[in-house]
């Protein structure tokens, strides 16, 4: 009798398993929302901006579908601004007082008042086909920039076997970017570009921007339009005077560092995973490398082109930014930041003034508090102190390293 009864039992819950399964079809909201690419998760991709006036950070918490608000001094949470969705990207928009949060899931723009914390407007990026990747805002002229990538047509076989892996890549994916006027949030100009753009990047002058990809980079003009194109890479940045390009990329379980520009030295080959590369005020470069035994490692490379000194970080993830007054790098990812020393024997001016903010990461974290902070703000990980002889763990690229500047088809 036991037997039956379990029996019996077991036959019920597996009806009614099987009942549910059939009867429950998926919501409207499920069915709709278009899949994210992989490539919305990228190098580069903005998390974390400072608003100089109130020396607040905006760090993004893209799995809490919100944005933390949290003293740049201290640390200590100031608001949770939940924004909903699931958002990916942040841009400062410094003329117009606004932080920008991009959802490409939701294909939308979240603008937040940084002087009341608030959600203020939302605006839907409706005429972009593809999935929103990055916002940049371009500060010389205010203008609001969001690349896309777009999936190929279903049904698409994509190239024959025989079409090269480059040919191919282009094939299955294509990309876009928008240019939205900075107070009406209209679209104003979108253009098509052969590759999709996983990171924007203006330089000082707002003159030229990057349109970095794996495949290539793309340099345009302030209309958009390509000048040139460059090797591509996960990561890319002008110098402080916007005379001279870096662009980062993996080459053999390596990292590779290419140089654009009039004098320009040759590629530097450096030891480690190639995440981010920031400009540093007075010339030269400063690279973020991952490493399989846990910690990063921060590279200064000169105006020569020589890694001049290294830093260990915690490894929160993949943007990078110097802090000029506080004279310390900051990275942040996942909702988490790290700070990391300059090198001993780098020393860079103090400027009389808070930095501009730009196209890359915004700066301005000083070191974080040796204690985590109690209104729930991921406590923000401590760098070891670098030995006074750390090395760079540098080596010249090889003589068959890829040249840094390709002919544009344009």
């Amino acid at each position: 009798r036991g037997l039956a009864l379990r029996g019996a039992v077991a036959v019920v819950v597996m009806i009614a398993l099987l009942v549910g399964l059939l009867a429950t079809p998926a919501g409207p909201e499920q069915a709709q929302q278009p899949a994210a690419p992989e490539q919305v998760l990228v190098a580069g991709v903005q998390q974390i901006v400072l608003y100089s006036r109130t020396n607040t950070l905006y760090l993004l918490q893209t799995a809490d579908a919100a944005v933390d608000a949290i003293d740049a001094s201290t640390y200590a949470l100031r608001a949770r601004i939940v924004v909903g969705g699931k958002p990916t990207a942040l841009a400062l928009h410094d003329a117009a007082s606004r932080i920008l949060v991009l959802d490409p899931v939701q294909r939308s723009l979240i603008e937040i008042d940084p002087d009341r914390n608030t959600v203020v407007a939302s605006t839907q990026l409706t005429e972009l086909t593809g999935t929103p990747t990055s916002v940049h805002v371009d500060q010389a002229n205010g203008k609001i920039v969001v690349a896309a990538v777009v999936a190929p047509p279903p049904g698409d076989a994509g190239p024959l076997p025989s079409a090269a892996p480059a040919a191919a890549a282009r094939a299955q994916t294509a990309g876009q970017v928008a240019i939205l006027d900075s107070k009406t949030k209209k679209l104003e100009t979108l253009r098509s570009i052969e590759v999709a753009p996983r990171l924007v990047v203006a330089d000082p002058t707002g003159k030229r921007t990057l349109l970095v990809s794996t495949e290539s980079t793309t340099v345009v003009d302030a209309s958009y339009r390509t000048l040139r194109t460059l090797a591509g890479g996960v990561s890319a940045a002008f110098d402080a005077r916007g005379d001279r390009i870096a662009v980062l990329s993996a080459d053999a379980g390596a990292a590779l560092l290419l140089f654009i520009g009039d004098g320009a030295p040759g590629p530097l080959r450096l030891v480690g995973a190639p995440l981010a590369v920031t400009p540093l005020p007075e010339g030269g470069f400063a690279v973020l490398l991952g490493s399989g035994s846990g910690n990063g490692r921060i590279v200064v490379v000169d105006e020569a082109g020589h890694a001049v000194g290294a830093s260990e970080v915690a490894p929160v993830g993949r943007d990078l930014a110097y802090d000029v007054l506080a004279k310390k790098f900051t990275v942040a990812g996942g909702g988490k930041v790290a700070s990391a020393p300059l090198p001993s024997g780098i020393v860079f001016a103090s400027p009389s003034a808070p930095p501009l903010q730009g196209a890359a990461p915004a700066t301005g974290v000083p070191a974080p508090s040796p204690s985590p902070s109690a209104s729930g703000v991921p406590a923000p990980s401590t760098a070891p102190s670098p030995s006074a002889a750390a090395s760079p763990h540098a080596s010249p690229a090889p003589s068959g390293s890829p040249a840094a500047v390709a002919p544009s088809s344009a």
